[in-house]
């Protein structure tokens, strides 16, 4: 059996099908001294580019999520998470995967500038990692994980929780 299969997302997907779900996830926008931010070329969109992230388990809190997740797809430890926005807008956040699975994405977002380790991309979920100016030319990524950006970069200038 596979991990997803064994996942809590697994488990609901071999009731519920493809059918649209509301799925509770997490967004993390890892932040260098010099104000770069971690991307990581996704393995199910071919040509794509994602934050740190994922599914919050049965029994996890989103932090714990946050913290797994990132360490899973980066090998980084990350520290303080800050919690600057929650992403539920249905034109954004509902997405047809690869396998078809529709999900409507209920993310918590959060902020990390304290992480450490060794960074080493994921060759299942995120075989490429690059740090990337957010005033440079971005690479091609979906709508939600480019709104996640649009308000992190609005959470910078005002210091605002962001509901998107």
């Amino acid at each position: 059996m596979t991990a997803f299969a064994q996942s809590t997302l697994g488990r609901l997907r071999a009731l519920a099908g493809a059918r649209p779900l509301l799925c509770p996830c997490v967004r993390i926008v890892l932040e260098r001294a010099d104000g770069a931010v971690l991307l990581h070329e996704r393995a199910d969109f071919s040509g794509m580019w994602g934050l740190p992230g994922g599914h919050i388990e049965l029994g996890e809190s989103a932090e714990q999520a946050a913290r797994r997740e990132t360490s899973e797809e980066t090998g980084l430890t990350v520290h303080a998470l800050h919690p600057f926005g929650h992403a539920s807008n249905p034109a954004v956040e509902t997405v047809t995967l690869p396998n078809g699975d529709v999900c409507h994405y209920q993310a918590m977002l959060f902020h990390c500038r304290e992480f450490e380790g060794a960074l080493r991309g994921d060759p299942l979920e995120a075989p490429v990692l690059r740090w990337v100016s957010l005033d440079g030319e971005l690479p091609p990524m979906m709508p939600h994980v480019r709104a996640t950006l649009e308000a992190f970069r609005r959470y910078r200038r005002n210091g605002g929780f962001q509901l998107i």
